[in-house]
């Protein structure tokens, strides 16, 4: 928990292994301890006599981890036939549709399915996040952008309804001539969670996204709905299968016999590969054996 000392202000961010002190800005006196093996800061450190307070060290952590989110925690859903469409009632063409559906349960994922439920952009939206329009999430392909008013956001009964003001751009052209031909017609959201639910569903897994930080939207040419930069399409299915397991408990769901299973092959391929030396493997192996327990 937040706490005050004689010299600092300290907010906790983390629960991890501290193994060093780091400037964050020598000039307004922010430090930080941090995890160099989760390459993650554990807490930030304010210095009093630059000014401090709890209050507003509590404003800084909370703006800093929407500025500098990290993209491994970003997670990506897809929305094939997003019913996007192109406007054009006022000579000036704009896409519209919807970028995420609510109360839709997912495809199987990690050993979950998933929903979005009702207001989960409420908070995000009322705080004014800085979302982009993309292509492909791509930073450098942008089509509109909320705070320049050329990207409009709202929930709707049905989930998020997106208006897309296209620049006048080779890129803003080709992708309103694509869904014109319907060459395109996904969508996909960037996502933080911050508030989800765990539940029992016909005997599976469901995790329902309550509330998230959205950090942007695309207009998709393929498919990417199981994808993060973390836990992609690409990995080996047991990499898949694992993630999906270390998610879970996590979150405090218990494990079953596939999971343990799983658990079980991993370790037996992982400790043949260990003749081989492999960094951390150790750490991965107990990790494993954790999990078993």
């Amino acid at each position: 928990m937040p706490e005050e000392t004689e010299n600092y202000i300290r907010i906790p961010v983390a629960d991890c292994k501290i193994t060093a002190t780091i400037d964050i800005s020598k000039k307004e006196g922010i430090k930080a301890l941090y995890c160099g093996i989760d390459k993650k800061v554990a807490t930030y450190l304010f210095a009093k006599d630059e000014g401090w307070t709890m209050e507003k060290a509590k404003q800084w952590v909370k703006e800093h981890k929407k500025k500098s989110a990290d993209d491994s925690n970003i997670e990506y859903r897809y929305l094939p036939k997003a019913e996007l469409r192109v406007q054009d009632d006022t000579g000036k063409k704009k896409i519209i549709g919807h970028a995420a559906m609510f109360n839709s349960l997912s495809e199987e994922l990690w050993g979950f399915r998933e929903r979005i439920m009702p207001g989960a952009f409420k908070r995000t939206l009322a705080e004014g996040a800085d979302v982009r329009a993309l292509i492909n999430h791509n930073p450098s392909l942008i089509l509109g952008r909320n705070k320049a008013g050329t990207l409009d956001l709202k929930e709707d009964e049905r989930g998020l309804f997106c208006t897309i003001d296209p620049p006048d751009t080779t890129a803003g052209k080709d992708i309103i001539e694509s869904i014109n031909r319907r060459d395109i017609d996904g969508m996909s959201i960037g996502f933080l969670s911050v508030d989800e639910k765990w539940i029992k569903e016909g005997g599976a897994n469901v995790r329902e996204l309550m509330d998230v930080d959205l950090v942007d939207i695309s207009i998709v040419t393929y498919p990417a709905y199981t994808a993060t930069k973390v836990m992609t399409r690409s990995m080996p299915q047991m990499a898949r299968e694992l993630s999906g397991i270390f998610m879970r408990t996590e979150k405090g769901l218990e494990l079953d016999a596939d999971d343990r299973s799983i658990i079980d092959k991993a370790i037996i391929r992982l400790q043949n590969l260990k003749r081989g030396a492999t960094p951390n493997l150790d750490e991965r192996l107990q990790k494993l054996d954790i999990l078993k327990k």
